[in-house]
């Protein structure tokens, strides 16, 4: 008997995982009392049980199991690092306690269940979840079907990711086993409540039977889904809105960060997985496609028109090539039944990418629109429809107004008593310059302008359609020629490139070097292969020297052709990430140089899976070189370029990168962490980033005091509307300017007592006092008084998403 109670003596963790049941239990209702007693859930106490927690949930005595459960959600819902065990414990819960036979303890499994999701595990759950689908005891699946239901209607469907789940619609609603089926109905449904009819062309390959059944009860659903349990990082939010807020709609931010608001209709598009075509084109497609026969230009094109049928989401990549084959069929085939497909299918890659179009979309539309010229219906429709398929990917540009020092290169040529005396008078010049005289078109609006308005800057529209408002800086750039390259480069350059000897290869290299020294700015043109090559370079040359001169070359021609380098900036910046493995100072250090001439011809949103890939690369130069770029990036790019859905990718990846055991490394992540603070504000931060030690948010704090965002961080749009000027004694008593059609602003009464004089009897009643409203210049400038640069920063950016 003494043998049976010496546990009792044992420390808590001891008996956790003793041979006697009893003893485990007892265990279990120690654990229990300790962890409900810790304050502190940073506190090392924890950390003698996060190995023994999933030994709880799977413990061969029912009755402790029950108990160990138990234990296992207070420790999940107080210890701070409780994430770290979620995978083992999830598949110890799905092996072992969701199908259990004692509904006590499938309830608690359940619970654990969803406790991880609530401190943010939710990913690990749902992936743990799914696998459970696949084992073959059927009250496995239809335990691990029920509680995804359970998860999503309880958290909606931007926390638990609908698009793994519908994968499994067709094989789980043909189970055997009818409980199996019948879960599974059940959480369609529910789809169907979050997403709407995007989950249609899920279930069309099911019965007819099954579909109609699915569709009654869709159409018998139970109105707009909300979330009843929230993220921890979000129940804040929650908390502090009011419940008039929660029954009618929050804002819209709200919504998008805790998963509330109207669930609305998802896009299909966003359920697909994404096919690539590119590979599995015919051998001959393009040479069929310059063929002499209109038969086999159509055989190349019915082969396309079959991949794209099949694949209506596109895998990103290289289509520079497959999109300038349909546009020669489009502008230069002689049957128009070929230039009525071509159009087709230029729409249809256009639909299947997307975004990812936009660099092959300018291009694309001046092609269609000369061939406008057709006057066969069949072909005018197909352009018309692929011209539709292609507008949504076209980006808008933003271009300069007046020039400043963009005049210097000009005068660089002239004799020095000539160029000082022109410096002097720039520098006594006048002030910033504004038009005296407007277009017929824009003299009604400036009629309108209230004069202080107009001479302190009237709203971004109007001065874009004006040409008033701040004159800048013009960039020089736009005031050189063009220079045209590719006709001038040696006729072996590319077979110099491919020499064997180094010195050849350098030899090619070089004359390109001279060709761009020669032309900082560049005619547009077809660069895919120049730069093709230049990536081989980089990528594959086993001569440092030379793969640091293509990187500069590289880095020289997105300079000089800007924006018109976009379709290849992708591609070349997954080349360079690759690189930075590269020891050698000189070649990172033209790399760097090349990386950042790229970046201002693409976003962060465009190169984000390639960053997250360097990420997560193994060698760490690419980590702590990746995040360098980042940093650096950040510092180029308007708050509203990185908004949530980007801050919360590059963050996670980040913190992955500040746990690393290489302090270069950690100090990267750091320095890229503290930027993004700098730019957006710590409010739109630090819900990320959660809880890190004192000495990684100190560092983060330092980058982030030190960074330097280059950019100038744009206004929010400014009301047109005429406002009344204030008058210098502040009463609001001004006048309103000529033309303006707002009323006369009241005067407010004085707080002496005046003695009150008699109105006419004709004049009517004065209008009760009002508040006096302040121009945009006016709010801002109280805004840089009252709050620090990085504050109005963030709040800008809150503004803007």
């Amino acid at each position: 008997m003494e043998d049976e109670n010496e546990y009792k003596k044992l420390p808590t963790e001891e008996k956790c995982v003793h041979k006697l049941w009893k003893a485990r239990v007892a265990g279990y209702e120690e654990a229990i009392k300790l962890f409900n007693q810790i304050d502190d859930e940073k506190s090392p106490e924890w950390n003698k049980y996060l190995g023994l927690i999933k030994k709880f949930v799977t413990d061969s005595n029912a009755v402790a199991q029950e108990k160990g459960l138990e234990a296992a959600l207070v420790f999940v819902e107080n210890c701070g690092h409780a994430g770290k065990t979620t995978g083992e414990v999830m598949s110890g819960i799905v092996a072992k306690c969701i199908a259990a036979p004692r509904t006590k303890t499938k309830d608690i499994a359940l619970q654990i269940t969803l406790m991880y999701i609530e401190i943010e595990k939710h990913e690990i759950v749902e992936e743990e979840l799914i696998k459970g689908m696949e084992q073959k005891n059927p009250k496995v699946v239809a335990a691990c079907v029920s509680a995804l239901h359970t998860s999503l209607k309880q958290f909606g469907n931007k926390v638990i990711a609908i698009k793994p789940m519908v994968k499994k619609i067709p094989i789980l609603l043909s189970d055997r086993d009818k409980g199996v089926r019948d879960e599974m109905k059940a959480l369609v449904i529910e789809m169907h409540r979050w997403i709407g009819g995007a989950i249609e062309p899920h279930i069309a390959s099911l019965q007819a039977v099954i579909q109609q059944e699915l569709r009654e009860s869709f159409s018998s659903g139970g109105g707009a889904a909300q979330p009843t349990r929230y993220l921890r990082s979000q129940q804040h939010r929650v908390r502090d809105t009011p419940a008039a807020d929660c029954a009618d709609g929050a804002t819209e931010d709200d919504d998008a960060e805790t998963g509330a608001g109207d669930s609305g209709e998802m896009d299909p598009y966003d359920l697909l997985d994404p096919v690539e075509i590119l590979s599995k084109l015919p051998k001959d497609f393009y040479e069929k496609l310059d063929a002499k026969k209109w038969q086999e230009r159509k055989e190349a094109l019915d082969a396309l028109e079959n991949l794209l049928k099949a694949a209506p989401k596109l895998e990103p990549g290289d289509y520079a090539d497959l999109v300038r084959a349909l546009k020669k069929v489009i502008s230069k085939d002689t049957n128009v039944m070929l230039v009525a497909l071509g159009g087709r299918l230029l729409g249809m890659v256009a639909t299947g990418l997307r975004n990812k179009f936009s660099p092959y979309a300018c291009a694309c539309v001046q092609a269609i629109l000369e061939k406008f010229k057709e006057k066969k219906t069949n072909v005018v429709t197909a352009l018309r429809e692929a011209i539709d398929a292609i507008y949504p990917c076209i980006k808008t540009l933003v271009y300069p107004r007046w020039i400043g020092g963009a005049i210097e290169p000009h005068i660089a040529s002239l004799q020095a008593v000539i160029q000082q005396e022109l410096r002097e008078s720039f520098s006594s010049g006048g002030g910033a310059a504004q038009p005296t005289r407007y277009l017929r078109s824009q003299q009604h609006r400036v009629r309108d302008t209230p004069a202080a308005d107009c001479a302190d800057g009237a709203t971004e529209d109007d001065d874009a359609e004006t040409g008033a408002g701040d004159s800048g800086e013009m960039d020089p750039y736009d005031l050189l020629d063009p220079v045209e390259i590719l006709s001038k480069l040696p006729k072996d350059f590319y077979e110099k490139l491919d020499a064997k000897k180094w010195q050849e290869r350098k030899e090619a290299l070089d004359a390109l070097e001279n060709l761009l020294k020669a032309a900082p700015k560049l005619e547009p043109g077809d660069y895919a292969d120049l730069v093709r090559a230049l990536k081989k370079v980089i990528s594959k040359d086993t001569n440092v020297m030379l793969v640091a001169l293509g990187g500069r070359l590289l880095g020289m021609v997105a300079t000089g052709l800007r924006n018109k380098f976009s379709p290849y900036a992708c591609a070349c910046v997954q080349a360079i990430l690759e690189k930075f493995k590269e020891k050698k100072t000189n070649v990172v250090t033209a790399l760097r140089e090349a990386i950042d001439a790229i970046y201002p011809c693409t976003n962060l949103e465009a190169i984000m899976e390639d960053m997250l890939a360097a990420f997560d690369n193994k060698n760490p130069s690419i980590k702590a070189e990746s995040s360098l770029f980042l940093a650096r990036a950040l510092c180029h790019t308007q708050p509203t370029a990185f908004g949530k859905k980007l801050v919360k990718a590059y963050v996670g990846g980040l913190l992955k990168l500040l746990e690393s055991a290489d302090p270069a490394v950690r100090d990267a992540a750091a320095e890229a962490l503290g930027t993004a603070t700098k730019l957006v504000g710590e409010k739109n931060i630090a819900p990320h980033i959660g809880k890190l030690d004192n000495l990684k948010e100190q560092k983060i704090k330092e980058f982030a005091d030190k960074a330097v965002i280059q950019v100038k961080v744009a206004a929010p749009k400014k009301d047109t509307k005429a406002k009344p000027t204030p008058s210098p004694s502040g009463k609001g008593d001004a006048k309103p300017t000529a033309g303006s059609s707002n009323p006369k602003p009241v005067r407010r009464p004085n707080s002496a007592k005046v003695p009150a004089k008699k109105a006419p009897a004709s004049r009517a009643q004065p209008s009760p006092p009002r508040e006096q409203e302040l121009s945009q210049e006016e709010v801002d400038a109280k805004a840089e008084m009252l709050f620090p640069a990085d504050v109005v920063s963030g709040m800008l950016y809150t503004l803007s998403s």
